[in-house]
């Protein structure tokens, strides 16, 4: 999975999460509260790029247990956040090289 379509997975979960107590809790909502700006997922689906410092803020936030329900992130989602660091360091890595 490339970094966009985790990104749209783990956020996709993070409106799921938030369902049973909060439906009207959207992708709008999440990106309003990570980087302050609603359209993101709107920019996201009709192909455009995001900037990286976004999307790291975007996952950073999603890292962040007090941004989810009952303050615990799904251990699936503990699972792609973990993929997505070792992506990162795996790109460290090499350009260090």
């Amino acid at each position: 999975m490339d970094l966009i379509g985790n990104l749209k997975w783990i956020s996709g979960r993070w409106v799921d999460a938030h369902a049973p107590s909060r439906p009207s809790v959207s992708l709008k909502t999440l990106s309003s509260r990570a980087i302050n700006d609603g359209k993101l997922f709107d920019r996201i689906e009709a192909g455009r790029p995001i900037e990286i410092p976004t999307y790291e803020r975007c996952i950073r936030f999603l890292s962040l247990a007090c941004n989810w329900p009952n303050d615990t992130i799904p251990i699936d989602v503990l699972q792609h956040l973990a993929l997505q660091n070792a992506t990162f360091v795996a790109r460290d890595v090499i350009e260090a090289e």
